[in-house]
């Protein structure tokens, strides 16, 4: 048995035209991006040194830091007396009695 769709018509495929096709070669960002590929990076330092200059600049940041500034820091402290604290409840002997 064979029953008829609802509604028996085909959808129309969309035209959507394109109004930015072809002007890739004209578009100014492009175009600023081409001359940037084409111009020479000049060589890094070598590992060493960028080694050296990220340490010290660790080691700056690391000491100008606050406590209020690193909230990170604040939350491992306050978690490791958290986890002593349940691991002493755990094995208090006033517990086992």
């Amino acid at each position: 048995m064979v029953e008829y769709a609802p509604y028996q018509r085909l959808p129309n495929p969309m035209q959507a035209s394109d109004e930015p096709a072809g002007t890739l070669e004209s578009d100014q960002e492009f175009l600023q991006f081409v001359e940037s590929l084409k111009t020479e990076i000049g060589s890094l330092p070598s590992a060493e040194i960028q080694l050296e200059q990220r340490l010290a600049l660790e080691k700056e940041l690391l000491g100008t830091a606050t406590a209020s500034s690193r909230p990170f820091d604040i939350f491992f402290v306050n978690r490791q007396t958290w986890w002593q604290k349940a691991c002493h409840h755990v094995a208090s002997p006033a517990r086992d009695a």
